[in-house]
């Protein structure tokens, strides 16, 4: 037996052809190759060298081969097959006939001397006494049939290397493990060294390699993104905007003295305003008290428009036509200034009401600052009391900016003066939180390289994301605009030729708009975003770009009132005092990751359309004011139309009031469906006749009683701010009346002792049993309605039966 090897190139067959010559005892045979004969796969053509023993010129010249010399070993499945007959020689070729066919699996035919012997016969060469075969060689096979004889290759044994090293001190580690074994003698660890240095730096860029890593699959999935920006912009694939936050606002008094300079002056928009500085005046005159503010960590605003400042209106008297202890009640549209000095009100302009004094003590430290309120003015009409010939000035504003308080004007002491205790102002600016940057810089500022994206980053960080701004409208949109109103970014980009824009995203904007996205990270650092040359431009090399931004914002901008004390440069002479008379609102942080990942994936479940009735009740309640909706899909001849009735808040009419109804068809205008018409309409009012007969304590008068059970059963507010019992936003479509509940409300009126209701139900229609029945149930648009105003008895009226008292 001879050992196997594995070779490219077999070139002993080609040997042992060649022992063939003179002397012909020198050659040899051996086997050349072999075939299986027929399709039962039990002949065998044997092919050899030279010819075979017994034939001409045969090789060696000794006695032919006999079955005898052939054995056949190996197989998985069919094992023990043997050579039943040797059936003829031809020259080279011998065909044998084997027991079986054989399996998939490779068979060895080997020639020997002798059944049961390992050697082959004299004169056969031992390397080619045995050859490999497969029985299923001639069955249908797409691989190449000859064997592939490959050395495998010589598998070096693995450096013990930890491969869970993912940081910079990991990967330091591995690599002084691994020197210390390839060169041991290296025992130098100190700073300086430079294989240290070398393997300091490849740890280095292998922390930033294996964050990449890490990046790549961490930052492709909402739920692991560690990434603010990764978040927005996942959180954007399924149109959730994430809240970038607001800054907040508030108004500036600015105070200033008569006959000085600034008395009559225009102060332009854009005033720096800041918290307290002790020791500094109303005024900060210089740049260094100026820059000494921002670095104090004080409140800083800025004006947001022009203000005419005059010194007549830093105290505004207000005239209450010579009567004494008045009081503007809680809804006022306007109220009546002394004009002396001459006011140079004008309809547009903020005006302030505030309580000047206590109405009981009369100090002004006892002043209640929560009695402050502001408004725009819509109108403005001079005149002079005909009694005393004062000066007036009327002033009205807006309903929007109605006096949610009740606030006292004057009062009288002890010994009967009239004491004022109320006053206005103006003088106002509107401003939010933040300051401008002028000098900032981008890192880097010039785009450079054309294989990476240009993704500059500003220097400073916490820049102001504000809403847009109306100079005009009531103050109540300004102070506290809605929490959904977007916002953007305070940046100011210019490349030298023109600005660029500042877009919440790309996805709307064409190849050609010069427009960046301010993506913020968690810490509040802001990186731009350019386009790609489809959804915005990409800036060309060498483009450099200047920047200005506003730093501040959030929710540390809410100050209280009276907090902002100083207007910086430039120097306004006359100015002698700086205040914000109301506490800054609306300021609020940005969005941080956990609220992110709660509110981004329920966004795909929001209702961005309108198909059923539901839908467009559910839309319509969306709007603020509306209390309720109802809608009716109907079929009108050609189109269908949805007919929508509206039931708003306080009981206002939408079909009379245009400017309701542009914001509702608006609203519904994205989410309405194609080819249908939109109809607005009131609900159907349904009054209500009752009549209770009510039994009062006998202590009681009766005068009060009735009194107080009118104004329990109003449709108004009381003064104490308790809506009656069938005010109109105590029910709406569907809502029953119950009679238990009218006579419950009765019971507690203070001095009625018992009632009964002797009718009840709706007007003009047969009264229902209130103890059978108890219930009057609306159906449909209808809305129940009992105003109780005898001007409109159409609209409902309830009327007492009195017995008792006194």
């Amino acid at each position: 037996m001879t050992a196997r090897y594995l070779c490219r190139e077999a070139r002993r067959v080609a040997a042992v052809r060649d022992t063939l010559g003179d002397p012909q005892p020198d050659a040899i045979n051996g086997f050349d190759y072999l075939e299986i004969a027929s399709p039962d796969q039990t002949l065998i053509d044997v092919f050899f060298v030279h010819a075979l023993p017994g034939e001409t010129d045969g090789v060696p010249a000794s006695p032919p081969l006999v079955a005898a010399n052939f054995s056949v070993t190996g197989g998985d499945r069919v094992t023990g097959i043997g050579v039943e007959e040797l059936i003829e020689t031809d020259g080279n070729r011998i065909r044998l006939r084997v027991n079986a066919a054989g399996d998939f699996s490779t068979y060895v035919l080997h020639l020997v001397s002798a059944s049961g012997e390992e050697e082959p016969p004299q004169r056969f060469d031992p390397r080619l006494a045995a050859i490999d075969f497969l029985f299923k060689a001639g069955c249908p096979s797409e691989f190449d049939c000859a064997p592939v004889h490959r050395c495998p290759p010589v598998v070096a044994e693995e450096p013990r290397i930890d491969y869970l090293a993912k940081d910079y001190a990991s990967f330091r580690r591995v690599m002084l493990d691994r020197l210390a074994v390839l060169m041991p003698g290296w025992r130098d660890r100190g700073a300086a060294d430079p294989y240290l240095a070398l393997v300091e730096t490849l740890a280095y860029h292998a922390d930033r390699l294996s964050y990449a890593q890490d990046a790549a699959g961490t930052e492709a999935y909402l739920g692991t993104a560690r990434s603010r920006i990764s978040l927005r912009r996942h959180a954007r694939l399924v149109d959730y905007r994430v809240d970038e936050g607001a800054n907040a606002r508030t108004l500036v008094h600015f105070g200033v003295a008569a006959g000085s300079a600034m008395d009559g002056r225009v102060l332009p928009a854009g005033q720096l305003v800041a918290g307290m500085q002790p020791g500094r005046e109303a005024v900060l005159k210089t740049a260094a008290q100026r820059d000494a503010a921002l670095r104090s960590g004080a409140a800083i605003f800025e004006t947001m428009a022009d203000v005419t400042l005059w010194s007549a209106h830093d105290a505004i008297p207000i005239h209450t036509w010579s009567d004494a202890a008045c009081c503007l009640p809680p809804g006022a549209l306007g109220v009546t200034l002394v004009d002396e000095p001459r006011l140079n009100l004008a309809p547009g302009d903020l005006l302030m009401l505030l309580q000047s004094a206590d109405p009981d003590t009369g100090a002004a430290t006892d002043a209640d600052p929560r009695l402050r309120h502001a408004v725009r003015l819509t109108a403005v009409r001079h005149a002079v009391d005909p009694v005393d010939g004062t000066p007036v000035c009327d002033v009205a504003w807006d309903e929007e900016d109605a006096l949610p308080f009740a606030l006292p004007l004057d009062s009288l002491s002890l010994a009967g003066e009239v004491r004022p205790c109320a006053l206005a102002m103006a003088n106002l600016a509107p401003a939010d939180a933040g300051h401008w940057e002028p000098q900032a810089t981008l890192l880097p500022d010039t785009a450079r390289d054309t294989d990476r994206p240009y993704r500059p980053q500003l220097a400073h960080a916490g820049v102001v994301f504000a809403a847009d701004f109306a100079a005009s409208g009531p103050v109540s949109g300004f102070l506290a605009p809605p929490a959904q109103a977007p916002t953007h970014a305070a940046i100011r980009l210019n490349d030298g030729a023109q600005a660029w824009d500042i877009l919440p995203d790309l996805l709307g904007a064409d190849r050609f708009a010069r427009a960046a996205v301010a993506e913020v990270e968690h810490g509040g650092t802001v990186s731009l975003r350019f386009g790609d040359d489809r959804l915005g431009v990409r800036p060309a090399l060498g483009t450099r770009l200047s920047v200005a931004y506003r730093l501040g914002g959030g929710a540390a901008g809410n100050v209280g009132r009276d907090v902002l004390r100083h207007v910086a440069l430039p120097p306004h002479e006359g100015i002698v005092a700086v205040t914000n008379p109301l506490p800054a609102q609306g300021g609020r942080d940005r969005e941080d990751a956990a609220h992110i990942r709660r509110f981004a994936p329920a966004r795909v479940a929001r209702q961005d359309r309108a198909v059923t009735e539901a839908d467009y009740a559910a839309a319509l309640e969306e709007l603020p004011g509306v209390q309720r909706a109802q809608a009716r899909i109907r079929w009108t001849g050609s189109w269908y139309t949805v007919f929508l009735i509206v039931d708003r808040i306080g009981g206002l009419s939408a079909t009379d009031d245009p400017d309701f109804a542009a914001d509702l068809f608006a609203h519904l205008e994205a989410k309405r469906m194609a080819g249908f018409d939109l109809e607005v309409a009131d609900p159907v009012h349904v009054p209500l006749d009752i009549v209770m007969h009510v039994c009062v304590d006998p202590d009681a008068i009766l005068a009060d009683v009735r009194q107080r059970l009118e104004r329990t059963f109003s449709a108004a507010t009381a003064p104490d701010g308790t809506p009656g019992f069938f005010h109109p936003d105590r029910r709406s479509f569907g809502d029953p009346v119950h009679a238990s509940a009218i006579l419950a409300a009765a019971v507690g009126v203070e001095g009625v002792r018992s009632a009964m209701l002797t009718r009840f139900g709706r007007a003009g229609a047969p009264p229902i049993d209130p103890v059978a029945d108890g219930v009057i149930a609306p159906t449909g648009p209808e809305l129940l309605r009992l105003d109780n105003d005898p001007d409109h008895p159409d609209r409902g009226r309830i009327r007492f039966d009195m017995e008792g008292g006194r």
